[in-house]
């Protein structure tokens, strides 16, 4: 009841209370993962950040691992889990784990697929990295303020960075 409600630190204490009477109760460990990972998200109210992370992995497993044909959204959040902790490995033996399930909706198909190809991509960066020299382009582009993540167009027309100058309240 209390997931539906979002009280996330209701639900977390009254799963515990529940794994304390029966300590294999998959619901309990699923609905225990789920309030922790929703409560993981930094603005969240009382996240504890990495602990609530590996709460969530551990309570999912624990469900998985009792009854997996219960909890299919399990291995796909333990996933989002695993991409959040920079796992890009297990996140994408999860998604792939998770896309052979037949219960899948197309929705919940294409999140996975989009996420997995996600996961491949920053796997591949890290076993690969492009290294570069940044170089100042002078006062017309670089002022003395922080400038960071440059990307150039595919046609090379055009050069777009982030930067935080004094005064500026973002936008374009």
């Amino acid at each position: 009841k209390d997931l539906r409600f979002k009280d996330w630190s209701r639900a977390i204490d009254q799963s515990v209370v529940a794994l304390q009477l029966e300590p294999n109760f998959a619901h309990a460990h699923y609905s225990k993962g789920i309030a922790h990972y929703e409560r993981s998200h930094p603005q969240a109210v009382n996240s504890q950040g990495s602990r609530d992370v590996e709460d969530a992995r551990l309570h999912l497993l624990k469900a998985l691992s009792i009854n997996a044909a219960a909890f299919p959204r399990a291995e796909f959040i333990i996933a989002e889990l695993a991409i959040k902790e920079m796992d890009y490995a297990q996140a994408e033996q999860r998604l792939k784990s998770y896309l052979t399930r037949k219960d899948n909706t197309r929705e919940n198909i294409q999140s996975a697929e989009r996420l997995l190809k996600q996961a491949a991509f920053c796997r591949q960066l890290i076993e690969n990295p492009v290294l570069y020299e940044p170089r100042n382009l002078g006062p017309a582009i670089n002022s003395p303020g922080e400038e960071y993540m440059p990307n150039v167009t595919a046609d090379e027309g055009m050069l777009f960075y982030t930067a935080r100058r004094d005064g500026n309240m973002g936008g374009w």
